[in-house]
């Protein structure tokens, strides 16, 4: 499959997929190596930047990438009395 990619990022990438497979049979699923083949090399620089991102808590085996946290209500007040009493944004905070 490496030598029907013509970028030699994706060469590079086929090459990783296929030294792991080599040593490690079953590493990857049929599933998984048949949408591989179909990542363009924009896909495949997307996705190496989302698991760049990527972080895992604490007894946890698998990645994560955060899109969106919460705020607590108390954490929003004492941003707005912030504002509001020592003329502090959410820009200086920044």
């Amino acid at each position: 499959m490496a030598e029907k990619k013509i970028s030699p990022t994706m060469q590079e990438l086929w090459g990783k997929i296929f030294a792991v497979e080599s040593a490690n049979p079953g590493s990857f699923s049929l599933k998984t190596l048949g949408l591989l083949k179909q990542l363009t090399q924009k896909d495949a620089q997307i996705f190496c930047n989302a698991v760049n991102l990527a972080s895992k808590r604490k007894g946890e085996s698998s990645l994560k990438v955060i899109l969106g946290y919460y705020q607590k209500k108390e954490y929003l007040v004492a941003l707005w009395f912030a504002q509001k009493t020592i003329d502090l944004t959410y820009l200086n905070l920044v």
